[in-house]
């Protein structure tokens, strides 16, 4: 049997360690299957009319650390106490795991929050609207394709 989860508030070495015991346990490398639908590249492979990649950051950036304080950082620890893995094979929580989680959502590279930002919950879509993107289309790009069998065959 092969699962597929979302990341949500895993670190790197989190996901290596339950990887390596369960190797048919997938893990995706951003928060959640939204961050992947919206992630700027793969609307930027769609290339609507109008859309800038360089604004669209911006705005995820922007949303992230209004978010941040008030929203995100209060359900990390929470959040994390449920993750059925460390009910599993992990005892307890450490700490400097979620001080290295912390500092990627505190900083603006994309690649190092965005796997941390709930782009599900936490973002407010309305700066595409004017763009009309389906999710049919948004998993039919190379991008996504591609970023999926990243997760499926590592």
């Amino acid at each position: 049997y092969h699962s597929l989860r979302d990341r949500d508030f895993l670190s790197d070495t989190e996901i290596q360690k339950i990887q390596a015991e369960y190797p048919n346990h997938h893990i995706l490398r951003y928060y959640d299957f939204e961050n992947y639908l919206y992630h700027p590249q793969n609307i930027a492979e769609i290339a609507p009319k109008g859309f800038s990649e360089e604004a669209y950051l911006m705005e995820i950036v922007t949303q992230k650390n209004q978010k941040l304080n008030r929203r995100i950082l209060p359900t990390l620890v929470s959040s994390r106490q449920n993750y059925e893995e460390f009910k599993i094979d992990f005892k307890k929580v450490k700490d400097k795991e979620v001080d290295a989680i912390v500092a990627d959502l505190e900083s603006d590279e994309l690649e190092r929050f965005y796997k941390y930002f709930d782009m599900k919950e936490q973002f407010d879509r309305s700066i595409l609207a004017p763009f009309n993107l389906k999710k049919e289309d948004l998993v039919q790009t190379n991008w996504f394709k591609q970023q999926i069998k990243l997760v499926l065959n590592p």
